[in-house]
């Protein structure tokens, strides 16, 4: 729904109550956005 992804833990082989977020290189306006994403489906 908001364009950025969040690893859940299990697929690094850690717990459920773990996630990863990762940026690969990302201008600055880029990572604002993801994070904005992100910010915006933990407020939903």
């Amino acid at each position: 729904d908001h364009g950025t992804y969040v690893g859940p833990g299990h697929w690094f082989e850690m717990e459920k109550r773990f996630f990863r977020v990762g940026f690969g290189w990302p201008t600055e306006a880029e990572l604002k956005g993801g994070l904005d994403a992100i910010s915006a489906a933990l407020r939903q």
